[in-house]
């Protein structure tokens, strides 16, 4: 867990504006009810559950990720690099076994259009989730306009 501590610490660092939310743990991978472990975990951090989350495809969740790393959710200013925010989205998902990772998030974005269901009270918010047969994790940066 420390690399993981590391990870949140720069991501952090990194992405200077806004609140962020990156938590990582180890999870009872025999319950069959993922989008409820997704709640619970949400809850444990202060986040809110919901009832309609997306799941996503892997190359979809990396795609998404970077996007919000990249830039602020309210004006679509850059706040990193291209570079540093793939850089960023790569090692949350090495965090992760790929034979046998979910992706969920709350947003769904169409062409220039999104729309989501929040999970924290801010203007802006965007969450990805990843579970495997032993972590669950997730990276959710709220934004103000």
């Amino acid at each position: 867990m420390e690399n993981f501590n590391n990870f949140k610490i720069n991501l952090l660092e990194a992405r200077d504006c806004g609140v962020g939310h990156v938590f990582l743990e180890e999870h009872n991978a025999k319950k069959n009810d993922v989008e409820k472990q997704i709640n619970d975990f949400l809850q444990r951090h202060n986040l809110k559950p919901l009832t309609d989350w997306i799941h996503i495809n892997e190359t979809k969740g990396k795609e998404m990720l970077l996007g919000f790393l990249e830039k602020d959710l309210a004006y679509h200013s850059r706040l990193m690099s291209f570079e540093q925010a793939q850089g960023f989205t790569n090692q949350f998902f090495e965090f992760f076994d790929l034979n046998s990772l979910q992706v969920f998030t709350n947003a769904e974005i169409d062409g220039t259009s999104v729309s989501w269901s929040g999970v924290t009270q801010a203007t802006f918010d965007q969450i990805i989730v990843c579970i495997d047969n032993r972590y669950i994790g997730f990276v959710c940066f709220e934004d103000e306009d």
